[in-house]
C-alpha cells in the first residue's frame, strides 16, 4: 500500500497531494545509502580492530618477538662496540708505546665513509626504514674499526717478530 502524503495550502486552505520530484527521490534514497555504507564500514573497522582474527594475532605476537629480539641484538651490538674500543684504547696506551709507534690517529679511527646513501631503498619503509639504515651504518662503522684494529695488531706483531730476531 502506498503512503500518500498531503500538505495544507495555506492560500486556498485545501490540502493538496504531495509529489516528490525524482531529484528529491534520489537524493533521500542516496542520502540513507550513504548512511548505511558509513556505518556498516565503520563497524567493520572496529570489529577488526577490536576482534583480531587468529592470523593478525600471530602476526602481533611475531612482530613483538622481532621487537625483543632486535632490542637484544641492539645490545648485544652495544657491547661489542664498547669491547673493540677498550681494545683500541689498550693497543694506543700499551703495545704501541712498549714498541716505540705511533697510536692510531682519532681521525682514521673514527672516520666515515662518504659517498652516496647506500641504504636509500629502506625510506620506502615508513616504521623501520630510519631504524634499519641506522643499525647498518652502525655494523659497517664497526665492521671498519674491526679492520683498522686488525691491521693494527698485525703490523705490532710483526714488529713483535723483528724485534725477536734482533
Amino acid at each position: 500500500m502506498k503512503h500518500i502524503k498531503y500538505v495544507f495550502n495555506e492560500r486556498t486552505l485545501q490540502f493538496e497531494k504531495h509529489t516528490s520530484s525524482r531529484k528529491q527521490i534520489l537524493i533521500k534514497f542516496s542520502g540513507i545509502g550513504l548512511a548505511i555504507v558509513f556505518t556498516s564500514v565503520s563497524l567493520f573497522l572496529l570489529g577488526m580492530k577490536l576482534f583480531p582474527s587468529p592470523s593478525e594475532k600471530a602476526l602481533y605476537a611475531e612482530v613483538e618477538m622481532l621487537k625483543s629480539q632486535i632490542n637484544t641484538m641492539d645490545q648485544d651490538f652495544d657491547k661489542l662496540a664498547d669491547n673493540l674500543t677498550s681494545l683500541h684504547e689498550k693497543d694506543n696506551q700499551v703495545h704501541r708505546l712498549i714498541f716505540g709507534v705511533n697510536p692510531i690517529d682519532s681521525g682514521v679511527w673514527n672516520g666515515g665513509v662518504g659517498g652516496h646513501d647506500k641504504y636509500s631503498y629502506l625510506n620506502s619503509y615508513a616504521s623501520s626504514g630510519e631504524y634499519l639504515k641506522k643499525q647498518l651504518v652502525k655494523v659497517d662503522n664497526l665492521k671498519r674499526k674491526f679492520g683498522i684494529q686488525q691491521k693494527s695488531l698485525d703490523s705490532l706483531y710483526t714488529i713483535a717478530l723483528k724485534r725477536e730476531k734482533d
